[in-house]
């Protein structure tokens, strides 16, 4: 086998593993952004109550600080249904602002899910990951159009 077969071989393996992580993060986006729209949109508001919050600090992955999630636990009870619990990690300005006893407002998926959040600025997870999936995508589309070059297509 030639350097060049090589590079050839090498080249289309690349771009299967490329479009597989590409195909991972739409899918994963696409379900990201589908909670969201079944809260956001679909869903209905409730009024809730903050019962607890807490700071969360986990050591970093350098191994040089440790970084902080700030929690806050709430309760609601939508129209005609039974008590609800959430938990969600908000930024620090929303955790300073909130206390124990204090009403907050919340989405909720009325599809029968548990899915509930009392922060909607706090929803980049979505965004962030089709943000990713398409630099993969662009990525992917390079190399796929170097390897044809390359075949002298």
């Amino acid at each position: 086998m030639s350097a060049l077969d090589k590079q050839r071989r090498a080249g289309r393996i690349s771009n299967i593993v490329l479009g597989g992580i590409t195909l991972l993060l739409l899918g994963v986006s696409a379900f990201l952004f589908w909670t969201d729209y079944s809260v956001f949109v679909v869903g209905e508001r409730s009024e809730g109550v903050v019962i607890a919050k807490r700071e969360v600090s986990t050591p970093s992955r350098t191994g040089t600080g440790h970084t902080t999630s700030y929690q806050v636990r709430y309760r609601f009870q939508p129209e005609g249904q039974s008590m609800r619990y959430g938990r969600q990690s908000v930024a620090r300005s929303r955790y300073e602002q909130l206390e124990p006893g204090d009403r907050v407002p919340v989405w909720f998926d009325t599809g029968g899910g548990e899915v509930s959040y009392i922060d909607r600025r706090a929803r980049w997870n979505g965004p962030i990951c089709l943000l990713i999936a398409l630099c993969f995508a662009a990525g992917t589309a390079y190399s796929i159009r170097y390897q044809r070059r390359l075949e002298g297509h």
